[in-house]
């Protein structure tokens, strides 16, 4: 069911817009961009002005898992830092949003598989 038909579309965008945390893992981070290729008949937020692409499975393996080191796409100090450069995180995905500089505000961090990512 989508979050139209259920009534949470609004209060969720709402919340997002407040400014209070949201972390969106796997299809909760889908939702922020426009479209999904993994569901590319139900439109996304549009929160973040892109859109989430398939991995090409000509060159590597999908899904993508493993570990992966992700780098800050802010400079910030050691205490307000989210993401830690020098630690690896576990990934397990199909799909990815690439890295634009242009949407660096809706991003924390990124993570290299052949091309930049958006991780978090």
């Amino acid at each position: 069911m989508h979050l139209r038909e259920r009534g949470i579309l609004e209060p969720l965008k709402q919340y997002i817009a407040s400014g209070r945390p949201y972390l969106g893992i796997c299809i909760g981070m889908q939702v922020l961009f426009q479209s999904s290729q993994e569901n590319p008949d139900v439109a996304g937020l549009g929160i973040i002005p892109a859109d989430i692409g398939e991995f090409d499975h000509s060159s590597k393996a999908v899904p993508h898992m493993g570990w992966n080191a992700a780098e800050p796409v802010e400079q910030a100090d050691a205490s307000d830092r989210l993401v830690d450069p020098n630690a690896h995180y576990y990934f397990v995905h199909s799909f990815r949003a690439t890295y634009d500089p242009a949407n660096a505000p809706a991003s924390l961090g990124i993570t290299c598989n052949i091309v930049a990512l958006l991780c978090i």
